[in-house]
């Protein structure tokens, strides 16, 4: 008898560790989004797009899914489950929101790439020891501009000249994102979304007061999101409805795309930068040339506008913490600087 009993505790104990070790790894898998299981799904999700294809909350959550993930042999273009969403629903802010995003990030990507790429061209060149370049060894979209230009040969001589140029004719390209984002504000005028990332290539460009005339006006504006929230619930419909399982379903919809990068990197954008364009261009270099200058008052704006923008995300945002951490050390340490106002 005595035997048996412990027999007993120890066949319980061992189905007890077994069941949380299962519980352990299911969980971690659910955490490590496994993509096996959503290409093991992936023709009933298609399948429930086609079921419902004007339900706009099935589609937005389609555009969820398949966003960071190509299931299976599914062919998906976004841009298509865009157009599909907007023949819906023209306003829809979830499908504005990633056209204004993709195209502030395809012009920051071209400038970065072809600046990057005629550096290396002209760098490659002299190492050569060459005479010059031929328009025909740049990449596409720099052969085009020069075509527009009427450039077809480049002397050693006039590399300097012509990357200023070329530099130049890239940055004055603004108008194309901005009318994207511009179109996407209208739709959505109560969302900074719009502000900062006009804000941002403006920065880019170096002009200065175009940046901050465009922080001041998203501070003032209640919103500022993509709609994540919106598109992780659209996404938790669809699975639901294949039965996909727990707890897979809540780290899948607990991902999503975030913007808090672009907005920290107004402040203090990566090194790599440098290598890219002319000058220094986050507004952390900005405020350290106000404060050498003893323009503190201009330093302390940026300052106090940047702690708005910390603050203003609705959603949760770890990395803005972050910014508005700096910014209050940045601003305590100019408040040390500035001298004392007569009583």
């Amino acid at each position: 008898m005595i035997i048996n009993n412990k027999l007993k505790k120890v066949i319980i104990v061992l189905v007890v560790t077994t069941i949380i070790v299962l519980t352990g790894i299911y969980m971690v898998s659910g955490m490590m989004y496994p993509k096996w299981l959503l290409d093991k799904y992936a023709s009933r999700i298609e399948a429930v797009g086609k079921k419902y294809p004007e339900d706009v909350e099935i589609q937005e959550g389609l555009f969820f899914l398949y966003g960071p993930h190509q299931l299976g042999d599914i062919k998906y273009s976004r841009e298509k489950q865009c157009e599909k969403i907007l023949a819906l629903d023209p306003n829809n802010r979830v499908v504005w929101a990633k056209k204004a995003m993709d195209a502030y990030y395809s012009y920051r990507s071209g400038l970065k790439g072809n600046i990057g790429h005629l550096k290396w061209v002209l760098s490659n060149a002299e190492k050569q020891n060459a005479d010059g370049i031929k328009i025909d060894d740049l990449q596409p979209d720099l052969r085009d501009l020069c075509e527009e230009l009427g450039i077809e040969y480049v002397a050693k001589e006039d590399y300097t000249v012509f990357t200023e140029r070329i530099r130049k004719e890239l940055t004055n390209k603004i108008s194309v994102p901005f009318e994207i984002v511009d179109k996407a504000e209208l739709n959505d005028p109560e969302n900074a979304l719009y502000n900062y990332l006009k804000a941002h290539i403006y920065l880019i460009v170096g002009e200065n007061e175009s940046c901050i005339r465009e922080i001041e006006r998203g501070t003032a504006k209640k919103d500022l999101t993509i709609y994540q929230n919106e598109t992780r619930r659209a996404a938790s419909k669809v699975l639901k409805k294949v039965h996909f399982p727990q707890p897979h379903r809540y780290y899948i919809t607990k991902g999503g795309i975030f913007f808090q990068e672009f907005i920290y990197d107004m402040w203090k954008p990566y090194p790599v930068e440098r290598y890219y364009y002319k000058n220094r261009i986050g507004l952390t270099y900005l405020c350290r040339g106000y404060e050498a200058n003893k323009e503190y008052e201009e330093a302390e704006k940026i300052y106090e506008l940047l702690q708005k923008v910390a603050l203003q995300p609705r959603q949760g945002e770890s990395m803005m913490w972050q910014l508005y951490r700096e910014v209050r050390e940045r601003l305590k340490e100019l408040h040390d600087k500035m001298p004392m106002e007569p009583e």
